[in-house]
């Protein structure tokens, strides 16, 4: 298969499977609240910190921490291989290092929980900041309208990184939580709707 179709599969699949293993994380997460809580809180509901933070303070419920921790790590592995891909077909370094970040980013969040203070969130900003870069760069390798659609997309996400940016400086240095509901999902979805169609244009093209 062309690599830039099967770096397309592999941005759909990704997509795809992060989609519906969130709803299915959530429907299956007692008392999940958009408003309350954050996506990462699936995977492992800690007490903000700047450093681990025991066990016992942690609130782990299944299945819906295998699937938010399995399916991020799974995506990050899936971004790094489709990333590898496009730099091998169109030679793409700006593009293919906007998309390697945030593919380690989740490689980071699905491993190391919430449970483990500062390295989470570093690996969480990776993806919420240079997901939708990678997003808006990518306006010059498609064709409009949906170059425009993705300058877009990748805007909307930008738009709500400060809120979460200062959601989490509130909670390691002041060690109060400001409430900032849906804010990661305002973030990741339209990234993940973005890599839906880049991956579509993709196996298109």
């Amino acid at each position: 298969m062309n690599p830039l179709k099967l770096a397309g599969l592999l941005m759909f699949i990704t997509s795809l499977m992060l989609i519906l293993g969130f709803i299915a994380a959530e429907a299956l997460y007692p008392n999940y609240n958009l408003s309350n809580d954050k996506l990462s809180d699936l995977g492992a509901k800690a007490p903000m910190s700047i450093l681990p933070v025991p066990a016992s303070d942690v609130s782990i419920y299944q299945p819906s921490s295998l699937i938010f921790n399995g399916i991020v790590f799974l995506a990050g592995v899936l971004i790094l291989i489709s990333s590898f891909l496009i730099r091998r077909a169109s030679g793409s370094k700006i593009l293919t290092a906007l998309l390697v970040i945030p593919g380690v980013g989740a490689v980071i969040v699905g491993l190391l929980t919430e449970q483990m203070g500062m390295i989470h969130y570093i690996g969480a900003i990776m993806v919420f900041v240079f997901g939708p870069l990678a997003a808006i760069v990518s306006y010059r390798s498609v064709k409009p309208p949906f170059s425009y659609l993705s300058i877009v997309m990748g805007l909307i996400s930008l738009a709500f990184v400060p809120f979460v940016a200062m959601d989490i400086y509130n909670a390691l240095i002041t060690y109060t939580i400001v409430v900032t509901g849906g804010a990661e999902n305002m973030i990741v979805y339209p990234f993940l709707l973005w890599m839906l169609a880049f991956g579509t244009y993709l196996m298109k093209d």
